[in-house]
């Protein structure tokens, strides 16, 4: 579907019942609202889920850049009201995860909750990111497509890879240059101490874009927000675990969220982080009430033991809880995944 947003028609998808609670999903830079699809099909069954590519990506329109960070947050927001949902969870990756971040510092009483993901309140400003727009700007997005794949993955064999290369080839270099210049021009002040709802921060151990320190500076900025380590990831964490635990063998159709056997090949937290895995349970399985409890993975016991704020939770297999046992993703293939317990207490 398309919508007209101010001074651009955005390509978006809703899926799922629609008095359900809504779930807004944001992608990264270079890729499209594809990067989505396995959890879209799992989340549609109990909620709405919204997706949408981001200005100048995707088939959403790319005007003049710069862009702004707030603008982009306008663009989702805008969606939101076209779409008459008055407040959603908001998932986002890398410069999706910011803006989700910029949506509940804008306007608070829309966001639910938050769920960002290998991002950060700031990218590095002009000197990270000037030298990479001028290469754009002569040669497009293929100029630098092959140092991005280098910080987005770690296994640049994987189907997962390929199609994320396939992805960062298909952007508008229009599109890119504008969010790339939101990325620069990025502030810790337009986020810190504006958030107040119930965030989990998602980060890969081997994230050279926005490691765990960035990580970190989020979770400092969000009073009682929890952050999850996941190891063996990069920016985009993909991975090729398959049924059985054998990581080269594809899960079977419709193979699902299966449980981890213990000393298995993947860990408990694997599919915590955005890596691409099959249709899991992304964001969370079953709510209770009004679907309020999506993404609320912290804090106080909520998913094993206690999460210490004051440091990072490493990945390692959880005991199950009695009433809400941990159902790790162990057939992950496709697409960013983020799994949590089958069901979480309101």
């Amino acid at each position: 579907m398309f919508c007209q947003i101010g001074d651009i028609a955005i390509h978006a998808t809703v899926e799922g019942p629609a008095q359900a609670p809504a779930v807004l999903l944001l992608h990264s830079l270079g890729t499209n609202l594809h990067m989505w699809d396995p959890q879209a099909a799992a989340l549609a069954r109990r909620f709405r889920v919204i997706r949408m590519d981001m200005r100048g990506h995707g088939l959403t329109e790319a005007t003049p850049g710069p862009y702004t960070m707030a603008m982009l947050a306008g663009d989702a927001l805008g969606l939101l009201d076209s779409l008459g949902i008055a407040e959603a969870h908001v998932g986002g990756v890398s410069i999706g995860g910011h803006i989700a971040l910029q949506m509940a510092a804008r306007a608070p009483g829309r966001v639910i909750s938050l769920i960002p993901c290998d991002t950060a309140l700031e990218f590095g400003g002009g000197a990270n990111w000037q030298e990479r727009m001028d290469l754009v700007a002569k040669g497009g997005v293929a100029a630098v497509a092959d140092a991005t794949m280098g910080r987005w993955v770690l296994d640049h064999s994987l189907a997962t890879s390929k199609g994320l290369k396939r992805m960062l080839l298909g952007t508008d270099p229009t599109g890119w240059l504008g969010c790339a210049a939101a990325l620069r021009d990025t502030s810790a002040a337009d986020i810190a101490g504006k958030i107040a709802c119930p965030t989990t921060i998602l980060v890969g151990d081997r994230d050279q874009s926005t490691p765990l320190a960035a990580a970190e500076a989020i979770r400092d900025a969000i009073p009682g927000s929890a952050l999850v380590l996941i190891p063996e990831a990069a920016h985009i964490p993909n991975s090729r675990a398959g049924a059985r635990g054998d990581p080269r063998r594809p899960a079977p159709h419709g193979a699902g969220h299966r449980p981890a056997r213990r000393g298995g090949r993947t860990p408990a937290w694997r599919c915590a982080s955005a890596c691409w895995g099959g249709a899991c349970r992304a964001l969370g399985g079953c709510a209770d009430g009004d679907g309020r409890a999506l993404p609320r993975l912290h804090p106080g016991g909520r998913l094993g033991p206690r999460l210490d704020p004051a440091r990072p939770v490493r990945a390692r297999p959880q005991p199950a809880l009695p009433r809400h046992p941990l159902r790790p993703c162990t057939t992950t293939t496709s697409s960013a995944c983020m799994s949590a317990p089958r069901r979480i207490p309101a």
